[in-house]
């Protein structure tokens, strides 16, 4: 699975070298909610998957050229060549799971420890003269276009790190391999901070706001914060909406039996994002999902989250969306996408909305507990998986 993590040219270096991606948020009253929203775009993220740098301009000394910020970086040989510096870089391959680590890496050019959401990188090999957004964002094929990328921009930069479906992933490496004459390897270091701070919201569901060692008030700043510290639950619910999308990221291609009954076999479970936009409006899904059998992509999940009760209105939401993606992303197909809202509890309106739908797929609506550290699923409406 793509996805694109944003630098500028103080911190990539670093992140080069050390072989991290690293992202942060402002802490203030809503601070449980921005933790959580972070947590679920890393939380996305799998071994493997690809990764792009998506430069913007800062620079280190001044000067805006390729030059003055790849000095700072480890390569076996340096290239050299002058161009604007901003745009899609890469590719580098994600090697572990995310960590919460507030530790500065690196001097001069260096990553502050405010940016302590972090994500293991190779970055053995490295292609290093960017693409341009302009060029990438414009670039279209009959097949595909970089949708996400480009509607993200609607969301006012909302989504910290950004993925790309396979065929966006595909296209934007064919343009940085354009651009790039050859790949340069780098002599990457040993990580200097402190990787043992594995970000997991199912490990920590037992943590309730005000019990224990969990906060009720926020941070100063994001390093200042202990992951034991974060509120995850209220009673049988998610303390927030982003938490449960955080959860079902890190969990949705796991062994977890509710979750397989909803989704399908994580064999057919080719790929999975949160947080989609979708159109120029500034609207978004909370999730979507691939599913391919026998090398045809066969279903599309559309996901609508609810911490609480779900209503008749977001049934009507979840059908929004699934209309969107038949359009756009499933050839008019209607028979291909599944939409899904999870929920605590659905009023009787919303299971008579769902259950009145005469689509080929019609709505799953499914109850979540959070009960003794665990969360069960439940098919209120609908078909399980198939």
């Amino acid at each position: 699975m793509p996805h694109i993590s944003t630098v500028n040219q103080r911190t990539l270096p670093p992140a080069i070298n050390q072989g991290f991606a690293a992202t942060t948020g402002s802490m203030g009253p809503q601070w449980h909610k921005t933790v959580a929203d972070l947590f679920a775009d890393v939380l996305s993220t799998r071994p493997g998957d690809r990764l792009f740098f998506q430069i913007t301009s800062r620079s280190v000394g001044g000067s805006s050229s390729l030059d003055e910020y790849l000095s700072y970086v480890n390569f076996n040989n340096q290239p050299s060549f002058s161009s604007t510096s901003n745009g899609f870089t890469g590719i580098v391959e994600i090697e572990g799971r995310p960590f919460f680590d507030p530790t500065q890496v690196g001097n001069e050019a260096s990553v502050p420890a405010s940016v302590p959401v972090r994500v293991p990188l190779n970055c053995e090999g490295y292609l290093p003269r960017p693409v341009t957004e302009e060029q990438a964002l414009t670039y279209k094929t009959e097949s595909t276009e970089l949708w996400n990328p480009k509607y993200k921009k609607a969301l006012q930069g909302a989504k910290s790190l950004t993925s790309l479906t396979p065929e966006e992933g595909d296209q934007l490496a064919a343009l940085v391999h354009r651009a790039n004459d050859r790949e340069y390897g780098v002599r990457q270091e040993t990580y200097s901070g402190d990787a043992s701070g594995k970000i997991s919201i199912d490990d920590r569901l037992d943590q309730e706001e005000g019990v224990g060692t969990v906060r009720t008030s926020p941070p100063d700043s994001i390093q200042d914060l202990s992951l034991d510290e974060i509120p995850i639950a209220r009673g049988s619910r998610f303390r927030v909406e982003k938490t449960l999308e955080a959860w079902l990221m890190e969990m949705i291609d796991s062994d977890h039996g509710d979750l397989r009954r909803v989704f399908g076999p994580t064999d057919e479970l080719t790929w999975f994002t949160n947080y989609v936009p979708y159109g120029i409006s500034g609207k978004n899904m909370d999730g979507l999902a691939f599913h391919e059998r026998d090398g045809s992509r066969y279903k599309i999940s559309t996901i609508e989250l609810k911490r609480g009760e779900a209503d008749k209105s977001a049934v009507r939401q979840v059908l929004g969306y699934a209309q969107w993606v038949t359009s756009y992303l499933a050839d008019g197909k209607e028979q291909v996408v599944q939409p899904i809202l999870i929920a605590h509890e659905f009023t009787d309106a919303a299971i008579e909305a769902a259950e009145s739908q005469l689509a080929p797929r019609p709505p799953m609506l499914v109850s979540y507990q959070l009960e003794q550290g665990s969360c069960t699923l439940e098919i209120e409406a609908g078909r399980p998986s198939q």
